[in-house]
């Protein structure tokens, strides 16, 4: 190893969020915090750093799980670094010591994507692109630092008219809740707009070990748009450094109140909240591939909704995986559609 560099496990809450705060473009899922959100999934998570005179230069928040005798990690969103001061030697070594490490905790594959724009092929010749997604290849991102009148024209106009319609009308009423009890309102619409979809909710002891995790609204904030005392909309944002994530939504089914374009309004809230307190990015939480972009599609409403707020579509690097087993056996396994199964776990 390089003179005066380590590869250790970080277990100081504060040192390692002090970290994964310090930047702009860095997304809540390595945070501490969510490390231990996912152990009620059975998710363990190691939070490794490379140091170089007690200072980390790079971090990566891990989330193995055994299956079948056999270990396997998984780092959405990750490594955090500053990458225009990072080195190909310190990314190389960094790798290196990474695979060590793996192997000695019998993980016999790490898939990994990063939260901004960097080919890592180039810096290893442990690691290499796959062709599956972890998270999200692309997402809108609303841009935080103009002035907020130019945010707002920024949104879609049709968004814009029902925005303004909202206030006028004085109907809605915006409020932030992070109790427990804010948890449970939350998860009741949640519950509602997943029925209406058809589609399988996180289970509600998820939501729970979060309103006892995230104790500060630094890092995550419940927001509700009500209409007559009534829960008509709500967001789930997971913040850290200077981006905010549109991480989870929900709204009513009653007709009446769905006429009053409530999450429209309500993200509108939200980024202004965000605006006020300093941050630079929202992210609306990743959109479908564009081969589910069709009017048909199941998709083709989260990605309309989104489109009508993003500024603009910032796209991932890309999916990368490093293993201790031979390259034959991997190549193999990836294909294997209950690996995919458990890798969506994620979630």
């Amino acid at each position: 190893m390089m003179l005066n560099y380590k590869l250790i496990e970080i277990e100081d809450k504060d040192k390692w969020d002090s970290f994964i705060d310090s930047f702009d473009h860095v997304h809540g899922f390595q945070l501490y915090e969510w490390g231990e959100v996912k152990r009620i999934q059975g998710w363990k998570p190691l939070r490794l750093a490379l140091i170089k005179d007690d200072k980390i230069i790079i971090a990566l928040q891990i989330l193995s799980k055994s299956i079948m005798g056999f270990s396997i990690g998984q780092s959405p969103f990750g490594p955090v670094c500053d990458s225009q001061k990072v080195s190909k030697e310190e990314w190389k070594l960094f790798f290196r010591e990474l695979n060590y490490y793996l192997k000695s905790k019998k993980i016999i594959t790490l898939i990994f994507q990063p939260y901004f724009n960097l080919d890592l092929c180039q810096y290893s010749n442990l690691i290499r692109k796959v062709p599956f997604l972890l998270v999200y290849a692309k997402t809108y991102v609303i841009n935080l630092e103009p002035d907020l009148e130019d945010i707002f024209n920024s949104f879609n106009s049709k968004t814009r008219t029902q925005i303004r319609k909202s206030i006028r009308d004085g109907l809605i009423t915006i409020e932030i809740d992070n109790s427990e009890r804010g948890f449970e309102r939350f998860y009741k619409l949640y519950e509602e707009t997943y029925f209406r979809t058809k589609a399988v909710p996180l289970r509600k002891e998820i939501f729970r070990e979060m309103s006892k995790i995230f104790e500060k609204p630094k890092h995550l904030n419940i927001f509700f748009a009500k209409v007559s005392n009534i829960n008509a909309s709500t967001i789930i944002v997971l913040s850290s450094g200077k981006t905010a994530v549109y991480q989870w939504a929900a709204s009513s089914s009653n007709p009446e109140i769905r006429k009053l374009n409530t999450q429209r309004r309500l993200v509108w809230e939200v980024v202004k909240y965000y605006k006020q307190n300093k941050y630079k990015i929202f992210d609306l939480g990743g959109i479908p591939d564009e081969e589910d972009i069709d009017r048909n599609s199941k998709h083709y409403g989260i990605y309309e909704f989104k489109s009508f707020f993003g500024e603009k579509v910032y796209e991932n690097s890309g999916v990368y995986i490093i293993s201790t087993f031979p390259t034959w056996f991997i190549s193999n396994a990836i294909r294997l559609q209950e690996l995919f199964k458990m890798l969506r776990g994620w979630r």
